[in-house]
């Protein structure tokens, strides 16, 4: 799957990665199930991003890096509580993808999408 453009705004990646995830099913605890297909969250977006969701395989360049690192934090702040103050971004999206179904991951990343 090609990335994206990097010009594409955060809720064009969210509703994207909606997408996805609704094609393809939720993956819970790894960024893609190998055997199934399916994306979580941040796999989504890496995917979307970087073309991959492997780190060996991303563009070495600070554009993308950069990119991706913005729209988890920009997602991250749309999902978290109280309870992830201390988290890292990635670590927020994560907790937050694994703790619930694909309807409500894909219905959250099309909301955020429309804002």
């Amino acid at each position: 799957m090609p990335a994206l453009e990097l010009e594409k705004s955060n809720e064009e990646f969210a509703l994207a990665a909606a997408d996805l995830i609704d094609r393809q099913g939720l993956a819970i605890g790894t960024y893609r199930d190998r055997d199934t297909g399916c994306y979580c969250t941040l796999g989504a977006f890496r995917m979307l991003v970087f073309g991959s969701i492997m780190y060996k395989d991303e563009p070495k360049t600070g554009e993308s890096s950069n990119r991706y690192y913005n729209l988890v934090s920009w997602f991250s702040n749309l999902v978290k509580d109280e309870a992830d103050r201390d988290l890292s971004p990635s670590s927020i999206i994560a907790n937050w993808n694994d703790a619930r179904d694909k309807e409500t991951v894909v219905a959250k990343l099309r909301e955020a999408g429309a804002a």
